[in-house]
């Protein structure tokens, strides 16, 4: 068992780098977080609600469907077969007219991190840690967000669920794109 799992965790990131590679193509980022909540199952027991905006700019990144995937997994394991609501919403942030983002978040109500879990959270940890994996997912996530040029943030409170936050800045060539409207209600 310990050889096949150390094959499996080696054979990882080869399959990664051939899957994700630098972000170079620009990607519509609502079919990116489509085709991550395509693969993931959700338990009849939690609701799950997506809010994707319409007539979001494209960015420059890949395997973003990757991330989503991750972020949904770790938050049905974080609600433990009990119901709750999970949410996935996509949006323009123009509070900062020059500067506008797209930004991804997956929330959940599932039992949360206290401020000692939340400070290791992107560190890696022994496989199976709070239900399972190899232990770099949440790395592995911050490591791609910076290589797309992100910012990842989290928030989480223990018994208050987690929200994790992706933001991307829409480059000057973008902003003749952009929708009109922003934020959703």
């Amino acid at each position: 068992m310990i050889d096949f799992n150390a094959d499996h965790a080696l054979e990882i990131p080869d399959e990664l780098r051939k899957r994700i590679g630098m972000p170079r193509e620009s990607v519509d980022v609502n079919a990116q977080v489509e085709a991550g909540i395509a693969a993931v199952q959700i338990p009849r027991q939690i609701e799950f609600v997506a809010d994707l905006a319409a007539g979001l700019p494209s960015i420059t990144c890949t395997a973003l469907d990757l991330v989503v995937e991750n972020l949904l997994l770790n938050a049905i394991k974080a609600m433990h077969d009990k119901p709750g609501v999970l949410s996935v919403r996509t949006w323009l942030d123009e509070r900062l007219p020059r500067e506008p983002f797209i930004v991804v978040t997956v929330k959940d109500t599932g039992i949360g991190m206290s401020k000692d879990e939340l400070g290791r959270l992107f560190e890696p940890r022994q496989a199976g840690h709070r239900g399972g994996g190899l232990g770099f997912g949440m790395r592995w996530v911050r490591g791609w967000v910076r290589r797309a040029h992100g910012l990842i943030g989290v928030e989480s409170e223990p018994g208050s669920g987690t929200t994790v936050t992706i933001r991307f800045q829409i480059h000057a060539h973008q902003t003749d794109r952009l929708p009109q409207g922003g934020e959703p209600a």
